[in-house]
């Protein structure tokens, strides 16, 4: 399981796929309140975790040019699924869109990521 924060929206995305053979999973959220009071807070969430359909296709992506927080705005998400539907014809059985199980960015797997725009360094 993987968290990534955006500053920019400040939203959070937590994503990834599960250990096997869980049925729940539970989350610590710590906040850190250090504009303030340095009040600190704990919240745990619990996760049911459902087992996966049968599925169709299986999409694996990985992105060279923006982080999977830039590639999961709903913008972006909505725009590359409606791809999938319309130009490749990929829809489930029930005619509802596909669903990407795996996302990575090139940096998460330790190679290097091509800049959005050429003026800026690699990294």
């Amino acid at each position: 399981m993987y968290y990534t924060y955006d500053r920019s929206t400040s939203t959070g995305l937590l994503y990834g796929v599960p250990p096997p053979r869980l049925a729940t999973m539970d989350f610590d959220v710590i906040a850190w309140n250090r504009h303030q009071s340095y009040e600190v807070r704990k919240l745990v969430i619990s996760l049911i975790i459902t087992p996966k359909p049968k599925y169709e296709y299986i999409l694996e992506l990985k992105i060279d040019n923006m982080n999977v927080n830039d590639l999961s705005a709903p913008r972006r998400m909505t725009r590359l699924l409606n791809m999938f539907s319309n130009y490749l014809d990929w829809t489930n059985e029930d005619g509802s869109q596909v669903t990407p199980v795996y996302m990575a960015s090139a940096g998460q797997l330790g190679e290097i990521q091509v800049p959005n725009r050429l003026s800026d360094p690699e990294g």
